[in-house]
């Protein structure tokens, strides 16, 4: 995207142009990157990840190993009682896969299997919905 269309380009793109829409997604993502909402995130909470809506924190979120080149596991423990879905976006921002979407308890913990090599080579989102709360984290994928 970058290479292709200049800043101004794009600020005369209106609506709903998808190529104005893969920016739009993609500084999204930077920008969570960049203020530590997902990747590596700060020294101090490397255990959790914020949760988007209210900075509240997951007990446990861990995806491993990441990055991931076959198969992998995603674990975490849900904050409410409530039906959780967890899916994969790409960095323009669509949707690749939903792995989980079902109803949860709080502290309960969540062990779902994930199958790498349907993925293409690069870095996903996924993201984890329970109830009101909303978490991110980043997927590298290598195979």
């Amino acid at each position: 995207l970058f290479n292709t269309y200049t800043p101004a380009e794009i600020k005369v793109m209106k609506g709903k142009n998808p190529t104005r829409k893969d920016f739009i997604a993609t500084k999204d993502i930077l920008d969570d990157y960049n203020n530590g909402v997902i990747g590596p995130g700060h020294c101090d909470n490397k255990s959790t990840i914020a949760n988007i809506n209210n900075n509240t924190q997951v007990q446990e979120l861990v995806v491993y190993p990441n990055p991931m080149s076959n198969y992998g596991t995603l674990n975490f423990v849900a904050s409410e009682n409530a039906n959780t879905t967890v899916e994969i976006y790409n960095l323009v921002g669509a949707r690749v896969d939903v792995l989980f979407n079902d109803y949860v308890e709080s502290g309960s913990k969540t062990s779902l299997s994930i199958d790498a090599t349907k993925y293409s080579k690069g870095m996903y989102i996924i993201y984890i919905r329970n109830g009101s709360s909303v978490y991110k984290e980043k997927l590298s994928v290598i195979n």
